[in-house]
């Protein structure tokens, strides 16, 4: 048998498959027929398939065909799994904000986080936590929580920071607890404490960020949370969270 001269005869019926036919089943075997042409020229440039009482032509052709068949193919892909990826790591163009939480009872409304957050529904809220008012997540394990308690009158944060942090600090029922700040802060235009722990629940290392404030005659606390090793100090994973709560205006 005379490789060079199948290879040129499969790249020629390949060729004729995938201009001839429109269809998935032609240009499979088009695309086939051209491979194989193609290995077949290689074989015979390496003396496989060379008959020895024939004048030997090296079939330049299919295998300039075949290297581009091979390239195209391959320039296909890597470019499928490129739009793929940026495909499934960015947002869809135009996709919907969740519809924000507002409570007005408690006199608070919760945003949208956006970047990967999604808001819980009151089943799953309800499983995590009864005591909460509303909650995030995004990802198995980061997470945040609204809490909402009504004070006495004369309840105050401002000027008993560490007080109040401490009393949060110690809620959080983790082992090897650690603190790394208690400090005054603000949010939503209202002075605060801010407070960040880590610790290990069930062999894991976790960290917590809780901020309290106080407005209309109730105290807020929001405790977020998450994965120590996928958080840092700084809190910039937990700030989609606490960025996304609102006070509601004393008139609504």
């Amino acid at each position: 048998m005379n490789f060079a001269r199948s290879s040129k005869l499969f790249v020629g019926l390949g060729i004729l498959a995938l201009f001839g036919g429109r269809s998935y089943p032609f240009g499979f075997v088009g695309y086939f027929s051209i491979g194989l042409g193609f290995l077949l020229g290689i074989l015979s440039l390496f003396g496989v398939g060379r008959p020895a009482n024939q004048p030997y032509k090296a079939p330049w052709i299919p295998l300039s065909l075949g290297c581009m068949m091979l390239l195209m193919v391959g320039l296909g892909a890597i470019s499928a799994v490129v739009r793929g990826r940026a495909q499934g790591g960015a947002p869809l163009a135009g996709a919907a904000a969740a519809a924000p939480i507002i409570d007005q009872i408690n006199g608070f409304r919760l945003d949208d986080p956006g970047n990967g957050w999604t808001i819980l529904s009151k089943e799953k809220l309800r499983t995590l936590n009864e005591a909460a008012a509303a909650g995030v997540e995004s990802g198995p394990y980061l997470g945040g929580l609204v809490f909402v308690e009504t004070l006495d009158p004369d309840f105050r944060i401002a000027g008993r920071e560490q007080e109040v942090g401490k009393l949060m600090i110690d809620q959080i029922k983790v082992g090897d607890k650690r603190i790394v700040f208690n400090r005054p802060d603000e949010l939503d235009g209202q002075k605060a404490v801010r407070c960040q722990v880590v610790g290990k629940m069930a062999g894991r290392g976790m960290r917590y960020e809780l901020v309290a404030l106080v407005a209309n005659g109730r105290l807020y606390r929001l405790t977020a949370f998450g994965p120590s090793d996928r958080t840092a100090e700084d809190g910039l994973a937990f700030r989609p969270f606490m960025a996304a709560f609102h006070l509601l205006p004393t008139d609504e």
